[in-house]
């Protein structure tokens, strides 16, 4: 996706930005225009808003001013990028210890490969940082348990089934573009407000238990489910999958009782 800015006037010129394809193909051009005209003597400036998955783009000729005639030398390249060199940018060196072992374990080569990872603290303990996953976008199981981890960014990774945070730190937690997750297991963390369900309609196994919930997170979790006697029973079919949530974990832990939590 491109952006075109007006420089002059330090804002995007496109109500959207504009979709280059190329359709897979490697070594040909593939020509791309802006639907919003600059007047002429204007400077602009263009920039990549996303890149495509496992590649990074540059542009050249990315600036100048507009001319009497249409700008057609504006070039975009865009790399593949190597799974060494997304592993060599994790920060953490527990979780680039992790990933390294699992690459080598599994004989992972390309980035799209890797759909699995388990650094769990029983040997990494030290991970207070995810941050360079969200870089391997084809996972579909993650497994973080029993690390210092207060905060993580996972919207990236919508391919995510099976996902596992709890004995962490995490006070927050947004899982609203994991549409196709299944599994969610979060307790044992410091999470006050509630975690928003609204999109994750194919949840089968859930657990919040061990939380500080505050009472407007209890009272959107009670709208999930119908309870029975202090047990959940069926969640409201049009909330959650047809099959409906087949285990619902959900205990209710003061702050004052959990020593992790700041």
């Amino acid at each position: 996706m491109l952006d075109l800015h007006n420089v002059s006037a330090d804002n995007a010129l496109q109500d959207e930005p504009v979709e280059v394809t190329a359709d897979g193909v490697v070594g040909d051009s593939y020509p791309f225009e802006y639907w919003n005209y600059l007047n002429t003597e204007i400077e602009y400036l263009a920039i990549v808003v996303t890149h495509p998955f496992g590649k990074t783009c540059t542009i050249a000729n990315a600036s100048g001013t507009v001319p009497s005639a249409p700008v057609t030398n504006i070039l975009v390249t865009c790399e593949p990028i190597s799974l060494a060199t997304v592993v060599e940018a994790i920060a953490n060196p527990d979780l680039e210890s992790c990933v390294s072992a699992a690459v080598v374990d599994e004989g992972w080569t390309e980035l799209d490969e890797v759909n699995t990872l388990d650094c769990s603290g029983t040997e990494y303990a030290d991970i207070d940082s995810a941050a360079g996953l969200e870089a391997f976008q084809k996972l579909t199981d993650l497994k973080l348990t029993g690390n210092e981890i207060e905060s993580i960014d996972v919207t990236a990774l919508t391919d995510l089934t099976h996902l596992w945070l709890y004995l962490n730190k995490l006070t927050t937690l947004d899982i609203s573009n994991n549409t196709n997750l299944t599994n969610l297991y979060v307790q044992a963390n410091c999470m006050e407000n509630a975690i928003n369900l609204d999109n994750n309609v194919w949840l089968e196994v859930v657990d919040l238990s061990y939380n500080p919930w505050d009472a407007a997170a209890i009272g959107y979790y009670e709208t999930l489910v119908q309870w029975d006697d202090g047990d959940p029973a069926e969640p409201l079919p049009q909330q959650f999958n047809p099959g409906g949530i087949t285990e619902w974990v959900f205990t209710y832990l003061p702050a004052v009782e959990y020593e992790p939590c700041p």
